[in-house]
């Protein structure tokens, strides 16, 4: 990092014959003032080459570096119940929107591997990854249960609607629970001044 300044400026002094001047002067308008050590001619290290292999060597000893860290693999998360789950959902891999479901399924499991499982996907197997699936919990129903047969649900339909009467919208005030009975509506007499007068 000492010397990266004396560098840049070298680079940005020199000369480029393809474009006869320097990048400095693309920039600035101008030459830049350089430091003599630019333009005094040295010759090579006057070391015998011996001593400065050894003197090499003896720098590279002293040079430390940091010790390698040890890096332990990474136990990745699996679900325990996919051991004995029967149904999985899979997860969508393209983004299909904010409002799109983010897994698929369920599946019925076919056969469990330690890396892959065995799904019922659209009437044939297929492959899935277990880093795609997740448990899917369906509810459990009892296997004592007999389904009721269409028949006996229609027939108990039928007599629910014959033995139900119409209830009035009207209540008693004393029993509210009792619907009181439905009572005629007045019929009121015209006279026939009015009648005449309208007939009129």
């Amino acid at each position: 990092t000492d010397c990266s300044r004396t560098v840049l400026l070298g680079l940005r002094s020199s000369f480029k014959p393809d474009l006869e001047c320097t990048p400095a002067e693309l920039v600035y308008g101008t030459t830049l003032r350089l430091p003599l050590e630019f333009f005094d001619e040295r010759d090579g290290c006057d070391l015998p080459k011996s001593e400065f292999a050894s003197r090499l060597s003896s720098f590279m000893e002293t040079l430390r570096f940091p010790m390698r860290r040890v890096q332990q693999p990474v136990k990745s998360h699996i679900d325990h119940e996919l051991s004995s789950c029967t149904h999985v959902f899979i997860k969508c891999g393209a983004n299909k929107g904010p409002l799109h479901p983010h897994y698929d399924g369920p599946f019925k499991v076919l056969d469990k591997s330690p890396k892959f499982f065995t799904l019922a996907m659209r009437g044939r197997p297929n492959t899935v990854s277990i880093d795609r699936i997740k448990v899917a919990h369906l509810p459990m129903f009892p296997s004592n249960l007999t389904p009721i047969s269409s028949a006996y649900c229609d027939e108990n339909l039928n007599e629910s609607i014959s033995t139900e009467q119409p209830l009035s919208n009207t209540f008693d005030s004393e029993n509210p629970y009792i619907p009181a009975p439905v009572e005629e509506p007045l019929q009121q007499e015209i006279p026939n001044e009015l009648v005449r007068y309208t007939r009129g």
